[in-house]
């Protein structure tokens, strides 16, 4: 009776050990499991911060664009408008000031260096945000539309550049003179070389302004999420 007491209690010890041993193991591997996921979380607000400032730079850049062709525009329309008589004649200066104006072209230089980073190491998971991730990984792509017209942009430009080579007196710019003069301006604005290729180059500038107000657009949402997240996971 007695070696079965004894027996009873070595056995209740050895279990009270195991236990203990098992119980530690657990809290071991759940303390490491708390520290993993607070490491891929840190990782993942300093890549949301990145990405953060780079939509701030990106939406600073669509703004410029923005404002670029939007003032092309206004000088083409401008042109035009004179030949149609909706408006006034101008003086030769003005006149000048508006067909230099028009000699422009657009690219918009994406900052992605934090999108490339998280591509290219395979880390996109880390990000818990579905739209956010989404974002990221169609951010070239999503880009297509305002790459080709950006290329026909560039080819207009270059075509009313090798009109006014041809047409005009550029080497004058570098006395602050007129490129044009008052008979050269008259015969321009009833050119419909000249005009057909200032409207040329209008029409791909136009779609880019909408695309690139399009892209502000889901920018600023992608930027709100960002924000959102990084409050979330306290930035």
């Amino acid at each position: 009776m007695l070696t079965e007491n004894k027996l009873s209690k070595y056995l209740l010890y050895a279990l009270g050990e195991i236990l203990l041993v098992v119980i530690g193991i657990l809290i071991a591997l759940q303390v490491n499991t708390w520290n993993e996921q607070r490491k891929i979380k840190m990782k993942e607000r300093a890549y949301l911060q990145r990405f953060n400032k780079e939509l701030e730079l990106n939406l600073n850049e669509m703004n410029r664009l923005i404002q670029q062709s939007d003032d092309v525009l206004v000088k083409i329309d401008s042109l035009l408008a004179i030949h149609f008589a909706e408006i006034p004649p101008v003086s030769n200066k003005i006149f000048n000031n508006l067909a230099k104006g028009t000699v422009d072209y657009l690219v918009f230089q994406s900052a992605e260096a934090t999108i490339e980073d998280l591509i290219g190491s395979g880390e996109l998971e880390i990000i818990e945000d579905a739209q956010i991730r989404e974002g990221i990984a169609t951010w070239k792509s999503g880009l297509m539309n305002i790459r080709y017209l950006e290329t026909d942009n560039k080819k207009a430009f270059n075509e009313l550049l090798e009109f006014y080579k041809s047409r005009s007196e550029i080497y004058n710019m570098m006395r602050n003179g007129p490129i044009f003069s008052e008979d050269a301006q008259s015969q321009l604005l009833s050119d419909p070389v000249f005009l057909n290729t200032l409207t040329y180059h209008a029409i791909p500038l136009q779609m880019l302004n909408g695309e690139y107000q399009k892209k502000r657009k889901e920018y600023l949402e992608l930027s709100g999420r960002v924000q959102n997240e990084l409050t979330r996971l306290g930035n």
